[in-house]
């Protein structure tokens, strides 16, 4: 891989601690206020290179006067309304003193040790071009994944591999991720505002996919530091907005984030199969909702004017398509300074995706059309070529125990077994998950990871 030019590191690292800005965003997040910002008063890095800051969005509950009377210390940027996520962060940033820039969600709270861990994750990897680090995210107990590893397929949707697994028993080690969380992630400031921050346009959801593509673009590095441990309220921000609305950004910042950042030749492949696949979700919307396609075939039954009850994520869906097309003039500027810029080609990045070919959509028995149609998709724009040749994550769903404990393992599961071992002897990486309803009474007889990654009908998405 080509690697950005090894610039100097910051002042900061050629002798002591950098300085770093902690910028938290806050809308309405009262309720959160008081548990990340004494967390953040515990940090065990030095005070006088430590710059704490909230970033409110417009607030109209009681934040502002929270944070003056109980937190004196932190410095409090007005943006004067609700941003989003992505402008908001990078309205903090402009205006941020720091070397570095920890962007952290209100709805988390830290270890002692957690900016420190991420300093020395940035400083350890700085000769092979790292200039962002992420942090391991878990449930508010501790006990579950909320981020270790970040993966995106071919049509611009992120995913958070590992999501809701026990922490127990997981292989947890640095490593180069695609994308950091934006929720809990270390910058350096220069890098972030030189490659543009956060997408504004984005408002919220997946400018941290976006700015961790472009970063790799570009030439840069991003690495996971698991030692770097924040707990965090999984959309706590986010709780209250309806679905169909967040419908609309993921859907719509999914196409900003390919028209930007492939390669012509590849766009002209990949653009065509995820509006058609948009167009797929629309349908099996549309039948969530009610609505019985036959009635729309030509040759069918009268069955008079009347007007149709659409299940709300269609229209979403489609309004999302539309954002897409109003904006292309102000995506394209966008494109053509990204490409201006490419250090990195497509294909040594779709390493990076981890899943570049994962179905989107695979919640409800309406999908079995949904993934025919995707895969009709990959082949006849010979998409899954681009990546045929680079390693990807691959689970393998044994439909019997696996032979790796005391309980005699069957064919099938031997079989499964053999199918993974051959995946990893050709560089994948290769988990493997058995059915809990075949360990029961027998949970002790099988390696402790293997108990605790068995799937069931329920958990099966989430593995």
């Amino acid at each position: 891989m080509s690697d950005a030019a090894q610039e100097a590191p910051p002042a900061g690292m050629q002798g002591q601690l950098p300085t770093v800005s902690v910028v938290v965003l806050n809308y309405n997040g009262l309720r959160h206020l008081d548990t990340c910002f004494t967390a953040l008063h515990a940090l065990d890095y030095p005070f006088d290179r430590l710059e704490l800051m909230l970033v409110d969005n417009g607030s109209t509950d009681a934040s502002l006067s929270f944070m003056r009377e109980c937190f004196p210390g932190v410095r409090i940027i007005e943006t004067g309304a609700n941003l989003g996520f992505a402008a908001g962060n990078n309205y903090g940033a402009e205006r941020a003193t720091g070397e570095y820039i920890a962007f952290l969600n209100n709805d988390t709270r830290v270890m002692h040790d957690w900016l420190g861990e991420l300093v020395k994750g940035m400083e350890a990897g700085r000769e092979r071009g790292v200039v962002c680090t992420s942090s391991l995210m878990l449930d508010w107990a501790g006990e579950r994944i909320d981020f270790q590893a970040g993966a995106l397929n071919f049509h611009g949707f992120g995913f958070q591999p590992s999501y809701g697994l026990p922490v127990e028993g997981l292989d947890l080690r640095a490593r180069d991720l695609l994308f950091a969380c934006g929720g809990s992630m270390l910058i350096r400031r220069d890098v972030f505002l030189f490659a543009g921050g956060f997408d504004p346009d984005y408002f919220a959801f997946f400018e941290d996919v976006d700015l961790g593509w472009r970063l790799w673009l570009l030439g840069y590095r991003i690495t996971l530091v698991p030692t770097a441990v924040t707990y965090h309220r999984h959309h706590g921000t986010a709780e209250d907005i309806p679905h169909h609305r967040v419908q609309v950004l993921y859907e719509r910042n999914a196409l900003y984030t390919i028209y930007k950042n492939y390669e012509a030749a590849n766009l002209e492949k990949i653009l065509p199969a995820a509006l058609l696949l948009l167009g797929q979700r629309v349908v099996r919307f549309m039948e969530l909702g009610g609505v019985q396609l036959a009635d729309y075939e030509f040759t069918g039954p009268p069955t008079g004017e009347q007007p149709e009850n659409v299940h709300r994520n269609a229209v979403a869906t489609l309004l999302a398509a539309d954002e897409f097309r109003a904006n292309l003039d102000k995506l394209g500027p966008k494109r053509e300074w990204i490409q201006a810029h490419r250090r990195r080609t497509d294909r040594e990045l779709f390493e990076m995706f981890c899943q570049p070919g994962r179905i989107h959509l695979l919640n409800h028995p309406a999908d079995a059309p949904y993934a025919a149609a995707q895969s009709a998709l990959l082949d006849e724009f010979g998409i899954e070529d681009l990546w045929s040749d680079v390693p990807k994550d691959v689970l393998v769903v044994s439909p019997d125990v696996l032979p790796v404990g005391e309980i005699p393992a069957s064919g099938s599961g031997i079989r499964a077994w053999a199918l993974g071992k051959g995946l990893e002897s050709r560089g994948h990486r290769v988990r493997f998950t058995m059915p809990a309803a075949a360990l029961v009474g027998r949970e002790g007889q099988v390696p402790p990871e293997y108990k605790q990654g068995a799937w069931t009908p329920e958990n099966l998405q989430a593995i």
